[in-house]
């Protein structure tokens, strides 16, 4: 498909511009960015060169599609302020369809990748989440993943909801054990940069193979004396201590 289509975002945060950075070579034109926070605003149409509205009641009503860039628990009150009969998109992965209540073209697109300011290589071939409450605009939006080299799947809400439950267990819960080991370390006068390469190996074999058939140290092999070894280290922590505890018989128990 090689006809423009024109957007607008509703908030200017890590999803916005990463969006804009991926629109910006594609036939998606972004109209314009409008923000509560006025500064972010101006911020955003400096970074990105898109026009930036100061109120709600200035935005143009003709764009193809909107985008609530907004936290989910705005989602709600701020579709309800929008007049257009325009497509609204929210990019929540948990938030139903139904948040943009008022409007008979709705959909979701949400984005299973862990976003950042000022850096947009995240959203390069990623796949897309895709769900909508009509077929031409859930197919507008396939089109539009395929425009920033992304992926497109329709999923229905139930299923978004558990795809991101499990992308919170995935990246997370996962980035916290990082964190946590990373403080454990520092108390030990050791380097967190050791365990780098035993990181991106793990992520690469499960790249080629079930994450259960590479599980590998003390619990998978229910070495008991290990484990307890690990528990008296921990005996200071009782935070770590509990998540150890509660890991380690998830993992001998797993089948």
């Amino acid at each position: 498909m090689n006809s423009e289509i024109t957007a607008f975002f509703i908030g200017s945060g890590r999803l916005a511009q990463n969006l804009a950075n991926a629109f910006a070579n594609s036939y998606v034109k972004v109209c314009g960015v409008y923000s509560k926070s006025s500064s972010n605003a101006k911020n955003f149409s400096k970074k990105f060169g898109i026009p930036c509205f100061e109120n709600m009641d200035s935005i143009p009503t003709n764009c193809h599609i909107y985008f609530l860039a907004v936290p989910d628990s705005e989602i709600e009150a701020v579709a309800a302020q929008i007049k257009t009969d325009a497509l609204l998109v929210h990019c929540s992965g948990y938030m139903s369809l139904n948040q943009i209540a008022a409007h008979q073209r709705k959909a979701v697109f949400w984005p299973i990748q862990t976003l950042s300011t000022n850096s947009y290589e995240s959203l390069h071939h990623v796949p897309i989440a895709i769900e909508a409450a009509l077929k031409t605009d859930e197919e507008l939006l396939q089109q539009l993943a395929l425009m920033i080299n992304c992926t497109p799947h329709i999923l229905d809400g139930d299923q978004r909801k558990k795809l991101h439950l499990a992308a919170v267990l995935v990246n997370n819960f996962t980035n916290h054990l990082y964190a946590v080991a990373k403080d454990f370390l520092h108390k030990n006068n050791l380097d967190f940069n050791l365990l780098l390469p035993l990181i991106q190996e793990t992520v690469t074999k499960i790249k080629a193979f079930d994450p259960a058939l590479v599980q590998t140290g003390p619990a998978a092999r229910k070495d008991l004396k290990t484990i307890e070894e690990h528990q008296k280290l921990l005996e200071q922590d009782p935070e770590v201590l509990a998540i150890y505890k509660i890991l380690t018989q998830s993992i001998i128990h797993h089948k």
